[in-house]
Order: structure tokens, then sequence, then C-alpha cells
């Protein structure tokens, strides 16, 4: 019995044995690094502009010149502000399939629309201010509004960071552009910046700085156009601006 005692004290003071008997057992450590999320086209489809929400203030100005012979041709400017706002939907093909296949595809085409509600005020927004000799109506008032914009679009996905995108829009119905019923847009998204131009209707250029889901917009709209006889006014030559500083949410 004394033999076993000792032969055992003896073992486990060799440095080998204490060594390996204080060893750490070799396990898996644990890990904080989040997987990865399914579904990569849903932020693809994100940033790409298809589906949109933003408030947004702007400022209007006109001038109406009148369109005559006469050596001194009257004028009138006028001018007000506005808020509105603006959602944008849109239901394009492999978006809502993509979602439930996890398939990111790289054209997307469909319908697209636009609603915008907002307030305007100033007197820019009475009909006389489209003519250069008439009475500037009272500034003080405010009147409601509602937008609405349907269109057909594409957006072809040239990388992962860029896009380029086509929608036209064959109604158009809007209280601060009234004179336009049509127009076309191309838009150039490349990482955070974002550019639209429109033609063919309107012109207008919007460029956005999008973080993560939300951006800052800022858009100019110019628009010209002449209004033939009415009652006793002169035809008149007006051009109209608009400027829009926006905060909007993509999802």
């Amino acid at each position: 019995m004394k033999f076993k005692i000792t032969f055992v004290a003896i073992f486990l003071s060799l440095p080998g044995v204490m060594a390996q008997s204080l060893q750490r057992p070799d396990m898996f450590g644990a890990t904080i690094r989040k997987p990865k999320k399914a579904g990569k086209h849903m932020a693809y489809g994100r940033k790409m502009g298809l589906f949109d929400f933003n408030i947004g203030v702007g400022n209007a100005d006109r001038t109406a010149r009148e369109n005559t012979t006469l050596h001194k041709p009257a004028t009138q400017s006028t001018g007000g502000q506005y808020g509105l706002i603006q959602i944008q939907e849109s239901i394009l093909s492999n978006y809502f399939w993509a979602r439930a296949s996890r398939k990111n595809k790289r054209v997307k085409f469909g319908f697209q629309d636009t609603y915008e509600l907002g307030l305007k005020t100033g007197s820019v927004n009475g009909d006389s201010s489209t003519y250069a000799i008439a009475k500037t109506p009272a500034s003080g008032s405010f009147k409601s509004f509602f937008n609405y914009e349907a269109g057909l679009a594409i957006v072809v996905r040239i990388t992962n960071s860029a896009d380029i995108g086509y929608t036209y829009y064959p109604y158009v119905s809007s209280s601060l552009t009234p004179d336009t019923k049509q127009y076309s847009k191309l838009r150039l998204r490349y990482s955070h910046f974002t550019g639209e131009a429109t033609f063919g209707g309107k012109q207008s250029y919007d460029f956005k700085y999008t973080h993560r889901k939300l951006y800052l917009g800022l858009s100019y709209t110019q628009m010209s156009h002449t209004y033939t006889y009415y009652g006793f006014y002169n035809p008149s030559d007006v051009k109209t601006n608009l400027l829009k500083l926006s905060i909007g949410y993509i999802f």
C-alpha cells in the first residue's frame, strides 16, 4: 500500500504530467459574427430607388413677360413656397418573386407611380400670375394640393454599386407643373450618389446622397410656356423655377 502511494506521488510530480493535467482542452470559441442575411436583392432594390418616401420643402418663382412688339413689354414676377409628402412605389418584375426565390435579377421592369400631398402659398399660385399685366393675387393664403404620376419603369444593374434606370410617365396630374402631361426620366446611381434628369415634357434635375436607408435630396425644375389670350390680357411668355430640398427614406 505504501509502495502504491509513493508511485502515484512520483508520477504526478513529473513536469509532463503536470503540464498535461493543467492544459486547457481544445474547444471552438464563441463568435459574435452575424450570419449573412439571405436575399441581398432587398438591399439592392432599396438602392435602386424603387420604393421611396420623402418630406420636402421648396420655393417657387415665376416671371411673366408680355408677348408683344411693344418697346417696353410689361413683366410680372411672383413667388411662393410649398411643402409636400411624396410616396413612390413600384410593382416591378422579379422583385416580389425574387424575395421568395432569393434571386437577385439584373433587370427589373414594370409599373411605377408617385403620390404627392402638400400645401402651397404665395402669389405664384394664382392663375393671374401667368399674365404679365394681371393683378397679382394675395400672397397670404394656403392651398392644399394632390399630385399623381403613373409610369412604366425599367432598371438595369451595372455592378453592385451602380445601376441605371428609365421611367416614362404617360399620365401626369400636378398643380406644381400644370403644363406637364407626360415626360421621361433617366436615372443613374453610383455608390451613395444618385442623379436623375427629366425631358420630353418637364425639365428637372435631382441629386441624392444616400446613407443606409436615409437620403438628402435637392431638386431643380424649370418650365417655360406661352399663355395665349385670356380676357383682356395679352399673351405672355412665362418661366417658372422650382427648388426643393427633401429628406427621404427608402424601403
